[in-house]
């Protein structure tokens, strides 16, 4: 019995050493700025420790506890911050303030791309009257298969004329100029996180005409009031972040777990789950919700939502809100 339960924890440990070593050589060759050949340098500490931990010899966990010390010590040293010389798109950070039942919002973008990294950048003012709050959709952007997806908020507010007028949040990297996104390096605080507020024609516009992701946008269905609490938080996270910047995390700090985190302060106990991680089934989990209107099965409502189609057909036009939404289910608030 004694040398079960020895093999078993030193098992257990061994599983301990795998995930440690592998933690660290990632971590040294990001924020040591290592590289492959320090990544790799650092994970043979890893069959030393190994071999020191069956063979009980206590010096050869040196080498894995140094380089993990290190690793920690770098990686809780970081700080984020708001003053870096920051890509054209992610140059401002959206901020808004309620009066009365009007939420005025600064910095909210409105490019016209040419390319991924070519767009004419304008940076606009807007007032929102909530009580004219008509309207909240899902927009998730594919652009890695059916698991993952980008998540955004698209809320609509009815204008005098009887149009709608919408506005995007979205929670994205803030990224340096000349820097690209790494969901890997996005573990190890190479990001700061970033809330951008945009109309629709900028940044669906640039997913499904310039990067050519598979965009689907879904209506949703709630109530007026959670519709209200739900935009006061994206703005209230907004401002903390124009306060106090934050870093992106590829799990627990990104575009479908921030939208999660506010759904759930205005729905307590709203059960956690695995379409969490896999973003791209996010749309899945809202409609066993309860919040994508379920009138019909999952799959022709999935087929309905994909716009990018309509998206590129309509970049230049007026209405591009309007035609993007052509087909798709009816929603709304109650």
């Amino acid at each position: 019995m004694r040398r079960s339960l020895s093999t078993l924890l030193r098992l257990m440990a061994s599983l301990f050493l795998l995930g440690w070593g592998a933690w660290s050589a990632l971590a040294l060759s990001y924020l040591a700025g290592w590289g492959a050949f320090g990544a790799s340098a650092t994970a043979l500490t890893i069959p030393l420790a190994l071999w020191a931990l069956w063979r009980g010899r206590l010096w050869g966990l040196m080498p894995i506890a140094l380089a993990g010390g290190l690793a920690l010590a770098l990686f809780f040293h970081l700080r984020p911050s708001s003053d870096r010389d920051w890509a054209q798109d992610v140059a401002h950070l959206a901020t808004g303030k309620v009066n009365a039942d009007t939420l005025t919002m600064n910095h909210v973008r409105s490019f016209r791309w040419r390319q991924d990294d070519t767009a004419d950048p304008v940076w606009q003012k807007h007032s929102y009257d909530l009580d004219r709050l008509v309207s909240v959709d899902l927009i998730a952007s594919y652009w890695m298969g059916e698991q993952i997806a980008h998540t955004m908020l698209s809320f609509g507010f009815e204008k005098p004329d009887g149009g709608i007028e919408r506005l995007v949040f979205s929670a994205e990297i803030r990224k340096e100029k000349g820097e690209a996104y790494s969901a890997l390096a996005g573990f190890f605080r190479q990001y700061e996180l970033a809330i951008v507020a945009a109309d629709e024609i900028d940044i669906i516009g640039v997913r499904a005409q310039v990067r050519n992701e598979d965009v689907r946008i879904y209506p949703l269905q709630m109530a007026k009031t959670t519709a209200r609490k739900l935009l006061l938080h994206e703005v209230a996270l907004a401002n903390r972040l124009k306060a106090r910047p934050r870093f992106y995390n590829t799990i627990t700090a990104n575009c479908t777990t921030i939208p999660f985190q506010i759904a759930r302060l205005l729905v307590p106990g709203l059960p956690r789950d695995w379409r969490i991680l896999a973003s791209g089934y996010f749309p899945d989990y809202l409609y066993e919700l309860g919040a994508i209107p379920n009138g019909q099965p999952f799959p022709a409502i999935r087929t309905a939502a994909q716009s990018s189609a309509r998206a590129k057909a309509a970049i230049n036009k007026a209405n591009f809100s309007d035609a993007i939404r052509v087909g798709l289910p009816k929603a709304g608030l109650f």
